[in-house]
Parts: structure tokens; C-alpha cells; sequence
């Protein structure tokens, strides 16, 4: 059995912003350097609360308690007001955070393998963001890495995990590595990883990141082009979307190897898995969903008069 197609996610479900719970707690526990800050008056809506926390130096900071009435929209406007004003988020508040995204931004999609939901509750996803974004990790959307780039949303690369039925023995290609998350979260579930990224400096970030991982191997090269010299790959997961997947792609898969995508067609974003078989390939889309798109897959436009 597989769901249908999901038409308009925003509409079938509610942001888990609505109900805050990817937040924090209700007094979601921030600092702003370790200064007391009060700022009740100037953000209609929001109460304030003063804690006292036992930081190195006894300083005083904020507990912001946002009211779960409040749209999404709203709450994620908040969010990175809070950021840009240079709020701490504690370690503590990025675990819970995380295990919010797993139960509202997961399990509600169909992300139900097991093996991706342990991934994605234990790697943080907070170390593969720019550090004054780190607050807006676990928000249900795409966050801009810098030169056109953004990390994927939770949701969309959890279903492209999910769909591609990752196997302990399998040697997989991802394309877009950026940052390096979901190489971190395939590192858990193959048996070796090469992370291809065109972008020098978001290759810098990924293998800083992955430093531990040694079954990773993050190189550089055109994204179309995929990696050849190691190939064949029995999945090549692709974390964003293309308007075509590249023969060059479907000609390094072992017969009977997958591959994970985004699929652009026209205006509509989808999440597809298609299959090699001999010399045919197939390529069926499971959802519609956001979905960053990646450079370097742009087909040439139909002349027209």
C-alpha cells in the first residue's frame, strides 16, 4: 500500500509551529548574551516570563512563553526576530525541538521507517546551519545556506529516505550535499556514502561536519555529472529537485539500483523513486511536497515564436 499523492501539505496538516510544540516547551528558555531583556511591551502578543538559570555566570535571561493561538507564520516571524536580537538557544531546547519535529513534522507525513526515524531524532540538525540561524533548525522549512543554497525541509528529505528503503549494505551517491545533514543521516543507515556538492565552500562545511562519519566521503564536482569513479551505487539519493533526472545518473546505478528525488515539473514540487531495470529506468512521484530545487539540472527551453 502506498498513500496517494498529497495536493497541498500546508492544508492537510497543521505547522507544527501552530501549536508551538517544535518550539520548546511552553516557557521556551532563552538568553539574549545573558542579559535580562523585557520586551512585553514592544510585542503585542507574546507574554514574557523572568526566570532565573544557573549559567556560568549567574546571569540573569528570558523565558518566552508565545501563545498557541498564534498562526505559524506568525510564530516563525517570532522566531527569527529572536534570532536576529541574538537569543541562546540551550542544548536542551534544541533536544526538545528535535524530538518535536520528529512527532509533528515525521510521523504525520508517513516518514515511518524506523531506522530514518532514529536518524533523524539523533543527528542535530542544529550543527548544519549557519550558528546565527541555529534557533531556526527544526522549523518546518527550507533555511538559506548562503550563494542560493538551502538545507532541505525535515520533511522532505525524511519521505526521500523513507521511499528509498535504505539498506545497511547499500553504497549510495548523494547529490547536493550542502552542509552535510542528510550525508550525516545516510551515514547511519548505508554502508558508505559518497557526497557530491558543486559548491567549494558548502564541501569545506560538509566534511568539517562529517568529520567523525567514516563512511562518508565528500567530494566536488558538477551535480548533473554525478561520481563515476566510484561507481556503481545501489541508491543515489537526490536532496532537492531537478526538472529531469540525467541519464549520466540512471547510467551509475547497479541493475535494479534506486534513485530518491525531487521531481520540478512546472510550477507543482514532487517526491518520486524511481527504479533501474536493464536498460529501462521508471520513475513514479509518491507526494507533493516543498522541495528546494538544485542547480545545475536546468533543461533548455523549447523555442517558440
Amino acid at each position: 500500500w502506498r498513500p496517494e499523492p498529497e495536493s497541498n501539505r500546508r492544508a492537510r496538516i497543521c505547522s507544527p509551529l501552530r501549536n508551538h510544540s517544535a518550539i520548546g516547551p511552553e516557557a521556551w528558555h532563552l538568553g539574549k548574551r545573558g542579559r535580562p531583556v523585557n520586551r512585553e511591551a514592544s510585542r503585542p502578543g507574546i507574554s514574557m516570563k523572568m526566570a532565573t538559570l544557573s549559567t556560568n555566570r549567574a546571569w540573569r535571561s528570558t523565558a518566552v512563553s508565545v501563545e498557541a493561538s498564534r498562526t505559524s507564520d506568525k510564530c516563525v516571524a517570532i522566531i527569527r526576530q529572536l534570532c536576529d536580537e541574538g537569543f541562546i538557544v540551550t542544548e536542551q531546547n534544541f533536544e526538545t525541538m528535535r524530538r518535536a519535529m520528529v512527532a509533528n513534522q515525521l510521523r504525520t507525513t508517513a516518514v515511518n521507517d524506523q531506522r530514518v526515524v532514529a536518524a533523524m531524532t539523533a543527528v542535530e540538525r542544529e550543527r548544519f546551519v549557519p550558528a546565527d540561524r541555529a534557533a531556526l533548525a527544526y522549523l518546518d522549512a527550507a533555511l538559506p545556506l548562503g550563494e542560493g543554497r538551502a538545507l532541505n525541509l525535515p520533511m522532505a528529505t525524511g519521505r526521500l529516505l523513507t521511499e528509498a528503503s535504505v539498506r545497511q549494505d547499500d553504497r549510495v551517491l548523494l547529490i547536493g550535499a550542502a552542509t552535510g545533514y542528510a550525508a550525516a543521516l545516510l551515514a547511519r543507515l548505508a554502508k558508505s556514502v559518497v557526497a557530491l556538492e558543486s559548491d567549494s565552500a558548502l564541501a569545506e562545511q560538509a566534511r568539517a561536519n562529517l568529520a567523525d562519519a567514516a563512511n562518508v566521503e565528500v567530494v566536488e564536482g558538477p551535480l548533473a555529472a554525478g561520481w563515476p569513479s566510484a561507481a556503481p551505487f545501489d541508491l543515489i539519493v537526490v536532496d532537492g529537485a531537478v526538472e529531469a533526472v540525467p541519464q549520466a545518473l540512471i547510467d551509475q546505478l547497479v541493475d535494479g539500483g534506486r534513485i530518491a528525488c525531487g521531481i520540478a515539473d512546472g510550477s507543482v514540487l514532487r517526491l518520486a523513486i524511481g527504479r533501474k531495470g536493464g536498460a529501462g529506468f521508471g520513475l513514479s512521484a509518491f507526494a507533493d511536497a516543498d522541495i528546494i530545487a538544485l542547480p545545475g539540472f536546468e533543461q533548455p527551453k523549447p523555442f517558440r515564436f
